[in-house]
Order: C-alpha cells, then structure tokens, then sequence
C-alpha cells in the first residue's frame, strides 16, 4: 500500500543533517505485511544487505576457519587446507573484484577517517527553533496554528468554565476563579482563616460565623483565636445548601428533597459537634469548611472560588486541634428517607470501615499530617452514644488507612521523630498522594495536595489552568530545582501509568536515581524544558554495512591497504583513462606503450588480489572501535545475528543482544531474541516491537512502545547504569515523548551531544484527531525566554500535493537515467553491429544476466557486468590477434546481454509505467540518434591545429570515468534500487519505489487477465506471439539510415513528440506503436523497390523509424506484464526475435526483395490485429478495483491514479 504522507496523523521528524522535517519511515525486520497495520508511519520493508561481493567471497572462502557467534579460530590441517582449496577457486572471481569492481569494499575517504580524529560520536539531535524552522521546513503540511497562540504569555485557549459538580467533594473551586493570581503575602493575614464559627451559647448550641479582621478590629489583636478543625468527606456528610441544590439536577423532586433533608441534618450535626470540639478544649471557635470558606460577598457556599481553598493546609497548621466527623456513607441516608425508613445505625464494627473512607479521600491526609501533634484527634461518629475516642495521630496510619506503612513514614516525619529530606518527603507525598480518592474539582489536586505539606514560601503560585503535572513540576523546581522531577522523567512506569506512578520497572526508588539533567522550566501541561542533557539520532533507514577498517586497525594494515589500493585500483584506473585518452587521439603508439606497462602491472594487482581476502580474514577476531558510532533502529524483533551479517558479513558474536522487558529470564529471552517472527504487541494497546543497534556499545536491544523513537537521552544513573530514555519526536509540537526507558551499561557519555532547549512530555504521544489545546498552545516559563519555548509554527495542511511530490523528487534520479543512458549506449540495439556471433552472443548473454539477476542484489550485478563491459573494451582495443579479438567480441556480446538485462530492470525498478516509453524512446533511440548528430560535427581548428573528435570513444571515456567514480564513490551505496541506494530519503525512496513500474507487479498479479488468466491463450501462444512479432519487425526494417545525421535529428524530434503523447494519453501507446511499425514495414516495401523519392530530407528523417516500434513494445510488455521476471523475460524474448530476423538477413538476400517484404508486412499486421483481438478479450474481463487503479488501461487510470486511491480510502 502506497504511504499516505499526507495523513495527518502521520509523524515526521528532523532530520540531524540539516534540520529538515521528513516523514518518518522505518526500515523492517520482515516484510511490513506481516507487520501490525498504522497510519502513524511508513515502512520501506526489510532491508536488503550491502555487504560487498569482495567481502562475500572472502568471508566463503574463510568461513571453515571461523567459529559462528564468536571471535575464535578453529584452526586445524583440515580447515586450513579447505581454506586454502576455496582461496584458489575464487581467485579469478576475487582478482576482478580486487581489480575492477569490488575497491577492497571500502573507499579512500573510509580509510581516512578511520586514523583521523573525526568526529566519531553519535549523529546529534535536532532541535528546531523559531528562528531556522520556517526555512527547515520543505513539506510544511502540518497542523494549523494560530498566531495568537504561539505568543508568549499563559495559555492562550478558551476553555469551558467547569460547572458546580455533585457535592460529594472536599471544598470545591468554581470556575470563576481568575486564570492566576499573585501569591499569596507572607502577612499575618495569611497566617490565620479568613473566617471562624464562635459560639455565643454553648448550651443552646448558637455560634455565628465571623470574619477575622472584623473580629480583630473589634476585639482587639490580643483575643484569643484558636480553633478547633472539623475534618469530615462529603462521601458521608451532605452540606449544600438548599440554593446550591436547587441548581442541581436530580431524577425527581422526591430526591432532590430527601437530599435537602439529609444536607440540612448533616450541617447541623457537623456544627454541633464542632461547637462540642471547642468547649472540650476550651475554646470559642471552630472551623467548618462550609461556614467559613466564603467569597467575596460573604455568603456560605458549599463551592468557592476563594484563594482559601489553597489555603486549607495552612488553616491546619494553625488550628488549636483537630477532630475527625465519620457516619454512614450520605447516599445511604438519602436512601433511608427516600424509603421512609430508619437511617443507617451505628454499629462499632461499622467504625472502621467508615474511617477507612474518610481516610481514603484525597484531602483528608495533609490534615491529619498537619494538625497539631500535641493535642490527640477526637473522633465522632455519627450514632454513637458514647464519648469521642481520643487517639494520637501517630496510631491513626495502621487503622485509617490500606497504606498504613508508607502514610506511617509521613506522620514521623511530621511529628519530629524521623524527619524526611525534601527530595523523599516529595516522594513519599506523591505515593501516598496518587493512591487517594477525589472528584477532582482541579487537574492539580495531588500536587496541590501535596504543595500544602511546604512551607508557603516554597510554593508557586496557584494556576487554575495548570494540569497536575505543571503544578507539581512548579513546586519540584520552586523545593529542590527540579532533582526530583529530574528523577521522575528517568523512571520507567507500566505501560498506561499516569505521570504521578513512580513505581519503577526494575524497582527501583526515585532516591537512587541520580539526575544528569537540568530542567529548566515548565512549558506546557505536560512538557518540561530540558538543559544540559546528553542524546543522540536514532537512524530508521541506515542499516548500512560498517567500513572494513575502523580504529582498532593499526599503522601497518592501513600501510598495506593504500599500497593495495595504489596497485589494485588506482593503477588499473590510470590505465583505463590513458587507454580512454588514446582511442580518442586516435594514438597507436601510445595505446600500445600503455598495454607493455599494464602487462607489467597486472601480476601485481594479482597477487594482492590474493594477498587482501587473507588480511582481511585475518583481522576478523579483533574487537569492533567503529569510525563513526550509529545508533540503528530496525521494526521487529531480528535477532543479533542477522544484525551483524548486515553489518559485518559474518556472525562474530559482536553484538550482544539486551531486552528490558525480561532482562532477568534468560531463558525467555533466547527464545524471543532467536524469534525473527511477530506477530503483534504482546503488550498495551497499539505497542509495536522494536530493535535498537548501538555500534559503539554493541548491542542489539529488543522492546516495545507505542511509536518508533527517534532520540536517546541521558538522563539519570543508578546501581552503576545509565537511564536512557528513548523518545519519539511530535513535528506540531517540537516535543520530544517518552517512549519507553532503558538501562544502558554506558561506557561514559563520551559520544554523545550534549544538548539545550530540548522540550520533553511524558504524555502520550498524541495522535492527530487526540491533539488537545494543552499539547499544542504551550505556556512558556516566566524564567526564560519565549523564543525558544515557541512551537514550530506550521501551515495549512490544504497544501497541494503537487507541492509535496515536489519535494519528493530529486534531480539526482534523472541523472541516473542519464548515466543508464550513457552505460547503455550501443547496448540495447542489436543494430549496434552487423557480425552475426555477436547477435548469437547477445542472445546467450541475457540467460545468465536473468539468473544473476534472480539471486544477487541489483547494485552488485549492475557494478560487475558494466566493469567487465568497459574492460572488454579496453581489452578489444589494444591490437590484438584476429583469434583473440573474436573471442573478446563474442565475450563482449555475452556481457552486454548481462548489461542489457540489468539495465531494463533498472528502468523497471525506478521509473512509472506512464513514464517507461518515453525513457525507452529516449534511451534506446534518441540517444543514439544525438551521437550521430554530434558525430557529424566539422573538424575543430584551434591556432592552425585540426582536431577531429571521435564522439563513440568520448562515450567511451565517460564511460570509464563513470564506472571508476561509482567504485570510488562506494558502489553498494550508490547502485541497486530505490529502497537500496543511500542518496535518497527515506521518503523518496517509498516515492520512487511505489511509484516505479516494478511494485505494481504484485497488485497486478492478483488480477491479471491477458497473461494468467485462466480463459486466455496459453503461455506457449503468449511466447510466440511476442517472437512473432518482434521477428517480423526485424525482418521489415531495410530502410533503416544508421548513422546519418539528418536521421539522428529525426530520431530525436520523433522521440520527443511520441514520447509526450503517450505520457499524457497512455491509452495512445498501442495505436502508436502499430503505427510505427506500419510505417516502418511500408518504408522498407518502398525501399527494396528502388524508389527515388525516399532520398528527400522529409524521408530521411524517418530513417530510423524502424528503432522506434521496439522499445514501445518493451513499455507494452512491461505494462501487461505481472512480475518482474516476467517482464524482463518477455523483454529477452522480443530481443531474441529481433536478433533473429537480423542473422536471417544477413545469411540470405531474398528478404530484400518485394515480394518478401510485402507478405511480411501483411503478416505483421495480422499479429498486431491478433493481439488487438486479446487486448479486447482482456477489456471485456471485469477486474477488481485495485487491479483496476494498477493495471490501468485509460488515461484516467493513469494521470489520476494516486487521486482515485486517495478517494477511495
């Protein structure tokens, strides 16, 4: 299926290069169709090895020496001999490898990086900024964001205001709060409540709800004014007031009155027993939340958008002592009235049970850690007769709360008996904190909870709008700069755990993880900014084979290699070019002076041929010290072994293979770790299977998460490990998410980046149908900068997707059609010569290219048969004996069916359907009918000096030139398909892949009716109609002008203008090329009967006519064809029908006659009639729609074929 880049829910990321957003695409341990579908990112399949053929062969010949999956030798008379046997059979195989194709499998620029001090660390991480992100961003579809929403200042979205919710909460905040407010002042005012309850009249239970300052001003500042605290959950006690539940809704009136009767019972009740409280104490006043909670006008409310809500803890710590209310839960009271029944009766077994429920409300715990200790809690329970039960908060943990141990530990700390550091009483709060009960009336409840343990100084100011993590994040960086929050972002949670779980994977604490990082500020509702932190680029698309030479190599293997390189390649270069500079000097001499120092040279290179694969296995054993460190990411689980054949060539036991998830099960981790098979997450909703190869530490790690990681970062040591975080990367955001946590056994930090302004959530990675105003519209920190904190700014997503395929495309892929071009001159066209052994053996040449070609990669085959091409050419050019030159000429014609093969499937490989005729035209016509005009050129006369230029032999130096840069270049690097090549993107390569003619075999394949279709003519009738065919063409071409120029111009006029026809009509193909071959028939009727007229230049343009029908029905082949071996089979047979007809002609002359040609002609009518016949047959079969979108066979199927899948999904 063809990426959809398009999708908004598909993630891209930056490039380390350059900065550049591209999609993101991954690099496969299996075909992707075995893998889990997602939209989330694109898979460019299982990746193909590039190991060099010298390596190939070297590592055959030496494998009886090595023991597989270690660095041990199992030297013995017996291997050494085998060795020895397969060394001198693939001697020939490895002189030409040496020589001319292989470079000794590396490069010059290899070689001197791996004795420089190059940078050898790992690729860094690119972090976008405001300033170079709107010019690093080529393929701007993305989110839309507002420019008011990116400004610096708070959060910029409108949210809905939360309405008053059931009054089953602690104290509520209604949504009139402002946003923010300044903090409150360290002034006595802040010190004590706003408001209290004193009582007038103990004995009548009167009391009055009374502002303190008013109070203060009346009485004076020496009054006393110690309280009593009422602790009670809205879980068992109802204390809206009749307004309050008015408002609210309710199934009946019925209900709505019951709950008044129970509100107006428990108010009373609460009140009474704190009147009660007091008087034991002997004190006036008492507090209630209800009473003395108030806004600004003063009236009691259930809900309050006062400041005091923060301030709760503080009142604790001020309260004279504390009382605890418990009773029945209140919904079983509203349901005793309602069934005009007794309320529930207290019971002392019941007293538990109902503490526990007070105990596992959120807010209850800092009241009890903050209430004064000198004074023991009073408990009422509601029903019981006898006096309060008095007890020490100290014995309140065990019988209170599940937790008792770890709530023990906090109750210590706060009594004076064990006193907790801040970075453990934080942790300890948030444990407790995290497993506590609440209808949250605010994100941040647990850290606002959790705030109210600190002193007021060290506490940010309140933000309603902040989430749970912002407020706690705030209150991290305001107690201890962030060394707890530091701790927090290196833990490893279970899979779906909210941020405030710090139960760790391994077990291990918060207290023993040592931070490396700064943070720096808190910039969104779940992002922080992180500084100082050491990471790296995961690469998804490089799984590219290491250099043969890195830094454990000492000065004399680097010695031996460059004199190796100077005899084996440089020397053969030199004398390639010279010999390329004499044919086109036309200099006899000095070809013949270069052919006595070859001949001088050559035993050298000979013996180092050999003399390499021996150092070469030799060094095999030593520890692996990469040039450049690469940290690989691959989707699957592929074991450590194939890894290292990728990497490597042979398996050495270089790679250690590590799981996290089982870390601890070696025997499961075998099993998994040999599995190359997946079949789906094996945990969490939506995981995926992942490994992680790391060169510099050699290890191959194996886990699971949501979204393919894109970065490393250091963030945390414990017990001698490294915490590396593992994070993917959102575009819309510049934020980098947590993924899933590792410990890395880092043999320091040495070769990582060390990096600023990186911006980490530990959200969810959201999707784009998720995307919430909170992860798009960040806050930015008061204490930095907005520049940096500002989120890339993205455009439309409406861009045309001609603007995307735009980017796509790269110039350097019509460069390769020109080197194709080039490489393939004289190549595809039997007319090249006229000698009937090399038609034979142009035949014979395409039987082993088509085998080559079904076992070994494209780029290794593509190398070795056009250097054997160029050498035989030099070979045939050095004036050799009539014997000796008809050997080569027949072995020149068997490789350049090899080539002839290749390149076709090259075309196949790389280009469209739609676009195959007119790069055949061009390649197999147009560019030979250019060399004709450019060999018509006058001589050149420079300062009386004449200069003839022999355009065949320029050809035939670029060639050279081209082949020796290849090699150079590292050919397993630069030839091969789109997914092989390392020159593209990985987006551009799935462009050029899903687009070429070759990934529509498969679809095809599955509705193809002209081929395989059940109902069709048979395969033998099939074959022979495409011999038929081709053979009547070749038999019907006598008036054929080869080199004239004025028919090289006409080729390339007729190239042109037929070639944009059918690109732009498709359907236009077959009509065009009957009409060629016609024409091209009907000349040659015309010129075996001596007509005068066919010298007019008008004629002369059509004499190359007869070129044109062949490489239009290569196009037509390749179009009905429904696999590549198919294809380049149907190809071979239409070359060796045309060869054919052209040894015919040149063993008899009564072809050239009338009365042959005219019943050819009429006889290759009758074929392009019959296939008309099947084309027709063909159309009237219905097809399935996606073959119908593939196999197109309209105009529209093919200009609008990436438009009709996009509708259709």
């Amino acid at each position: 299926m063809e990426p959809d880049f398009m999708d908004p829910s598909h993630e891209w990321w930056a490039q380390p290069s350059d900065g550049c957003l591209v999609p993101l695409v991954l690099q496969c341990g299996q075909q992707p169709d075995l893998l889990p579908e997602t939209s989330r990112w694109s898979r460019m399949g299982k990746s193909s090895s590039r190991i060099s053929p010298l390596l190939r062969v070297s590592y055959w010949a030496g494998s009886s020496l090595f023991v597989p999956g270690t660095r041990k030798y199992n030297v013995s008379l017996f291997t050494l001999a085998v060795t020895a046997l397969k060394l001198l059979v693939a001697w020939p195989v490895l002189c030409m490898l040496v020589c001319w194709a292989g470079n000794l499998g590396t490069t010059t620029q290899q070689l001197v990086d791996a004795r420089s001090k190059k940078d050898s660390r790992y690729d860094n991480v690119s972090v976008l900024s405001r300033e170079g992100s709107g010019q690093k961003r080529p393929f701007p579809n993305r989110h839309a964001v507002e420019q008011d929403a990116i400004l610096p200042g708070p959060l910029q979205e409108a949210r809905t205001p939360p309405s008053e919710q059931q009054y089953t909460d602690n104290i509520r905040l209604s949504g009139s709060l402002p946003p923010s407010g300044p903090r409150v002042d360290n002034s006595p005012t802040s010190l004590r409540p706003r408001y209290l309850c004193f009582v007038k009249d103990f004995e009548h239970g009167i009391y009055e709800t009374v502002k303190v300052s008013d109070y203060l001003e009346q009485h004076g500042d020496d009054v006393d004014l110690e309280f009593v605290f009422v602790s009670y959950t809205r879980l068992q006690f109802r204390v809206a007031t009749e307004e309050e539940l008015d408002k609210h809704d309710y199934p009946d009136e019925a209900t709505r009155d019951a709950n008044k009767e129970v509100a107006r019972q428990d108010r009373e009740i609460l009140a009474k027993w704190g009147m009660d409280a007091a008087k034991r104490v002997g004190k006036r006043a008492f507090w209630l939340d209800f009473e003395c909670v108030r806004n600004d006008d003063g009236i009691a409310r259930s809900t309050s958008s006062s400041q005091d809500v923060y301030r709760i803890c503080d009142i604790v710590r001020a309260a004279h002592s504390m009382i605890i209310a418990i009773g029945p839960p209140a919904n079983d009271k509203v349901a005793s009235v309602l069934a005009n029944s007794e309320p529930p009766e207290y019971k002392r077994e019941n007293v538990t049970p109902w503490l526990r429920q007070w105990g596992s409300r959120l807010w209850t715990l800092p009241e009890l850690l903050l209430c004064p200790a000198e004074y023991r809690i009073r408990l009422y329970v509601l029903g019981d007769p006898t006096e309060p039960k008095e007890l020490a908060k100290r014995n309140f943990a065990e019988r209170a709360w599940d937790d008792a141990e770890a709530v023990k530990e906090l109750v210590d700390h706060f009594e004076g008996s064990a006193i907790l550091t801040d970075l453990r009483l934080i942790e300890a709060a948030l444990a407790c904190f995290s497993r506590r009960q609440t209808d949250q009336f605010n994100k941040g409840d647990i850290a606002y909870a959790t705030m109210g343990l600190f002193p007021n100084r060290h506490r940010p100011p309140v933000n309603k709008e902040d989430s749970g993590f912002q407020a706690f994040a705030k209150l991290s960086i305001a107690n201890d700069s962030g060394a707890f929050l530091s701790r927090l972002i290196s833990i490893s949670p279970p899979d779906g755990a909210p941020w405030h779980q710090v139960e760790d994977t391994w077990g291990v604490r918060l207290s023993e993880i040592f931070p490396s990082v700064s943070i720096s500020g808190v910039v969104g509702a779940d992002t922080v900014m992180l500084d100082k932190v050491y990471g790296a680029t995961i690469h998804w698309d490089n799984l590219e084979p290491e250099p043969y030479f890195d830094r454990s190599f000492g000065m004399r293997y680097v010695v031996f290699v460059g004199f190796s390189y100077f005899a084996c390649f440089s020397i053969p270069m030199a004398f390639s070019l010279f010999t390329g500079i004499a044919n086109i000097v036309l200099s006899d001499f000095m070809r013949l002076s270069i052919w006595q120092v070859y001949m001088w040279l050559l035993p050298l290179a000979v013996v180092f041929a050999l003399l390499f694969p021996i150092v070469l296995i030799s060094t095999r054993g030593r520890v692996k010290q990469p040039a450049k460190s690469r940290l690989i990411g691959i989707e699957g689980i592929v074991d450590s072994a194939s890894i290292e054949k990728h990497l490597w060539g042979f398996n050495h036991g270089n790679l250690t293979a590590t799981n996290p998830q089982h870390y601890t099960d070696e025997a499961d981790f075998r099993a998994l770790s040999t599995s190359r098979q997946f079949s789906g997450p094996s945990f969490g909703s939506g995981s995926f299977a992942f490994t992680l190869v790391d060169t510099y530490l050699m290890t191959a790690t194996h886990f699971q998460c949501h979204l393919p990681p894109v970065a490393i970062l250091e963030c945390g040591s414990e017990g001698g490990l490294q915490r590396t975080l593992l994070c993917s990367y959102d575009a819309r955001t510049n934020t980098f998410h947590r993924q899933a946590v590792l410990r890395v056994n880092r043999r320091g930090v040495e070769q990582l980046h060390r990096i600023d302004r990186i911006r980490l959530s530990l959200a969810p990675h959201p999707r784009h149908n998720e995307q919430t105003p909170d992860t798009i519209h960040d806050m930015p920190s008061s204490s930095f900068p907005s520049d940096d904190l500002e989120p890339i700014r993205v455009q439309n997503s409406a861009t045309k997707t001609t603007s995307l395929i735009n980017g796509f495309r790269t110039w350097k892929v019509e460069f390769l059609f020109f080197a194709l071009c080039l490489a393939g001159s004289s190549t595809l066209g039997p007319s090249s010569t006229k000698a009937p052994i090399f038609h034979v053996s142009f035949l014979l040449g395409q039987l082993p290219g088509f085998i080559l070609l079904q076992y070994l990669p494209l780029s290794h085959v593509t190398i070795c048969t056009f250097a054997a091409n160029v050498l035989t050419s030099i070979a045939r050019s050095g004036g050799l004996f009539h014997g000796t030159a008809v050997l080569l000429s027949s072995v020149h014609g068997v490789l350049k069916g090899c080539l002839a093969v290749t390149l076709v499937k090259y075309m196949i490989s790389w280009y469209p359907v739609k676009e195959l005729p007119l790069r055949f035209l061009f390649w197999n016509v147009a560019f030979a009918g250019l060399i004709s005009l450019l060999g018509s050129l006058p001589e050149i006369t420079f300062h009386g000096i004449s200069l003839t230029l022999d355009i065949g032999e320029i050809i035939f130096f670029a060639n050279i030139i081209l082949l020796y840069s290849t090699i150079q270049a590292g050919f397993s690097n630069i030839l091969g398909g789109p997914k092989d090549v390392t020159w593209l993107l990985p987006h551009q390569k799935l462009y050029y892949s899903g687009h070429a003619a070759a990934d529509s075999f498969h679809a095809k394949a599955a509705g193809a009716v002209w081929w395989n279709h059940p109902q069709s003519l048979s395969k033998a009738l099939q074959l022979f109609l495409v011999f038929s065919i081709t053979l009547a063409m070749s038999l019907t071409s006598q008036g054929v002008i080869h080199e004239d120029p004025v028919s090289g111009a006409g080729a390339v006029f007729m190239t042109v203008c037929a070639g944009l026809l059918i690109y732009r009509l498709p359907s236009m193909l077959f009509v065009v090329m009957v009409s060629v071959a016609t024409t091209s028939g009907l000349l040659s009727v015309l010129t075996v009967s001596s007509f005068g007229f066919l010298e007019a230049v008008p004629f002369q343009l059509l004499g190359r006519i007869n070129e044109f029908a062949l490489p239009l029905f290569w196009a037509f082949l390749v179009r009905k064809s429904t696999t590549w071996p198919g294809s380049l089979g149907s190809v071979s047979l239409s070359w060796i029908g045309w060869a054919t007809g052209q040894i015919i002609m040149d063993y008899t002359d009564n072809i050239s006659t009338f009365a042959a040609q005219l019943p050819l002609l009429i006889g290759q009518m009758i074929l392009w009639a019959l296939l008309l016949v099947m084309c027709g047959r063909e159309n009237r079969i219905r097809l399935p729609e996606r073959t119908r979108d593939i196999f197109a066979t309209t105009d529209g199927d093919i200009e609008d074929q990436d438009a009709e899948r996009r509708e259709d999904s």
